[in-house]
């Protein structure tokens, strides 16, 4: 494989690993030489899913093989990482990995199966963006203070999404010490259930990355916070 090829590859797969071991493959001349499989952590229509089956389509382009997506959701992803571990390492498994799995899931809970710095040889990252507030436009609040004085108001009384060990985990509970609020958190398998919930009014508010929420916020949709809530 000669060197601009290869970077090509390290450069399209972003916040993507192949497992520990398998880098012997990428030094094949013929590789790859059967279809590839990208393993998504989180079920359809969340980022990570939008933007794997982004860069399969066009690995399988350039590179004539398949690149396949395999969605394995649960556990904030820790479940399809796990997964991914139990998998030849013959660089024919390639997992997406994030900073939920990589780094949150490993401080929440020390027993994971895996280990983000042996068990995978990371590859590259090309895609990161902010999570955004946003909440359905049928709540009464305008803007980010009536949420909070509400919140404050009523504590417990307020739902919220969220998918365990994301970074919108993470961007919620930094969001609820800051102001002082207690809200029920609703589990989610991933942003595209998530979503889904959020739009049709099961509950009204979450943070998610802003690439997911801005097409819903331009539509009129979802509100986002803080510029108006």
């Amino acid at each position: 494989m000669n060197h601009k090829r290869m970077a090509f590859i390290r450069m399209a797969c972003f916040a993507l690993a192949c497992i520990a071991g398998g880098g012997t493959a990428w030094a094949q001349s013929d590789y790859p030489n059967k279809p590839v499989k990208i393993i998504v952590p989180f079920p359809p229509g969340g980022t990570s899913d939008v933007m794997a089956r982004m860069v399969a389509d066009e690995l399988t382009r350039i590179l004539k093989q398949p690149f396949v997506v395999d969605n394995v959701g649960g556990a904030g992803g820790v479940i399809g990482t796990e997964r991914a571990t139990k998998l030849p390492a013959d660089g024919y498994t390639i997992i997406q990995t994030g900073i939920g799995q990589n780094v949150v899931a490993h401080g929440l809970d020390p027993n994971l199966k895996y280990n983000s710095l042996t068990d995978f040889i990371h590859i590259s990252q090309v895609h990161s963006g902010p999570n955004v507030l946003v909440v359905h436009p049928s709540t009464p609040f305008k803007t980010l203070k009536e949420l909070v004085d509400y919140a404050k108001a009523n504590p417990g009384k307020l739902d919220y999404g969220f998918t365990h060990a994301a970074s919108g985990h993470m961007a919620m509970e930094l969001f609820k010490q800051t102001t002082r609020i207690f809200m029920t958190g609703i589990p989610y398998r991933g942003g595209g259930p998530m979503m889904i919930d959020i739009l049709g009014g099961t509950i009204p508010l979450m943070f998610i990355n802003q690439d997911v929420a801005l097409p819903h916020v331009k539509s009129g949709k979802l509100r986002r916070c803080p510029r108006t809530c």
